[in-house]
């Protein structure tokens, strides 16, 4: 069984993760597949799964957050990237969403 988190997005924070994802994308085609482990878990993430969860909450439309299903694997990669990289609003209220959901399954890093 794979451990995962639950979140509730609304549009403009799912929107914000899915650029953030695409920057890492963008930072692995970049360095010629010479990234980090944790970067080239982010986009398998985003490219099987999150970035048709991002369509469809796109589609659903702003007004009403939408579930999103994180593995813990990458909800711990990423509490620890926006640890040390500067992030925008909207990507620090996601972050206080992830950082509560590893507190309650007492899975947070370190």
């Amino acid at each position: 069984m794979i451990l995962h988190i639950n979140l509730r997005l609304y549009e403009y924070e799912a929107v914000s993760l899915k650029g953030y994802l695409i920057a890492k994308l963008q930072d692995i085609t970049k360095l010629n597949g010479h990234a980090p482990d944790a970067d080239f878990v982010l986009c398998e993430w985003l490219t099987n799964k999150f970035g048709a969860q991002v369509a469809g909450i796109e589609r659903r439309g702003p007004k009403t957050p939408q579930k999103v299903v994180i593995p813990v694997s990458v909800a711990r990669i990423l509490w620890k990237n926006w640890q040390q990289e500067p992030i925008p609003a909207t990507l620090t209220m996601v972050l206080g969403g992830i950082d509560a959901q590893l507190k309650n399954l007492n899975l947070h890093p370190r």
